[in-house]
């Protein structure tokens, strides 16, 4: 059977949240080593290795926002669409309940049909 497990989708797109959050605060750190070594001579290499490292972290980051608002999004909307489903259903077993049914002989039919037309 088919199962989508939609409760550890939304928890590994929090957990990506949590890890862009982490990479934000070292990459503010980051902004500072590069803030203090700007003003010392003969770090101009440095710092602008540094600033590639940072700017690649930004990257990162966003790409671990996108990843986890696509992963929160897809779990809620599945969940979304299996309420609907079920609601549906729901729906549908109320309107459209069982007829009974009952059995009957045919020659007894006839019989009964032939006495009234005659």
């Amino acid at each position: 059977m088919f199962n989508v497990r939609t409760k550890e989708i939304y928890l590994a797109g929090e957990s990506l949240e949590e890890d862009s959050r982490r990479i934000q605060k070292l990459n503010n750190g980051l902004e500072d080593v590069i803030s203090k070594l700007s003003t010392l001579s003969g770090m101009e290499e440095v710092v602008k290795s540094l600033k590639t490292t940072s700017d690649q972290m930004v990257e990162e980051k966003d790409d671990f926002n996108r990843m986890a608002q696509a992963l929160i999004r897809i779990s809620q909307s599945y969940d979304r669409c299996e309420n609907r489903l079920a609601e549906n259903i729901e729906m549908s077993n109320q309107v459209y309940k069982a007829q009974k049914a009952s059995l009957f002989r045919s020659d007894e039919a006839n019989e009964t049909a032939w006495s009234i037309l005659r």
